[in-house]
């Protein structure tokens, strides 16, 4: 190992810990200037209401999963009937 790759190691070391430094300065600063920050009121959901929820949710996965099976399906086939085609 060259002096000069030694000398550039130890000068990386050197700035990395200068920027530490500057680091600790700003632990506790956690910014955010404005305190009039929106609180939202959100209303209590019942457990009938939340089982709503999820079954709209379920639903909603049910037809999406379903649709993706059928484009790809669709996909595949044209892919395998133009594979058939170029082949033949």
């Amino acid at each position: 190992m060259s002096f000069g790759s030694m000398q550039g190691a130890i000068t990386s070391i050197n700035n990395n810990r200068k920027l530490l430094s500057k680091r600790d300065k700003l632990k506790n600063r956690l910014g955010g200037g404005n305190k009039s920050k929106k609180v939202y009121e959100f209303p209590e959901a019942s457990p009938k209401m939340l089982n709503g929820i999820k079954e709209k949710i379920l639903l909603e996965r049910k037809q999406r999963d379903l649709k993706i099976k059928i484009v790809f399906t669709v996909g595949f086939v044209i892919l395998c009937a133009l594979f058939v085609y170029v082949m033949f």
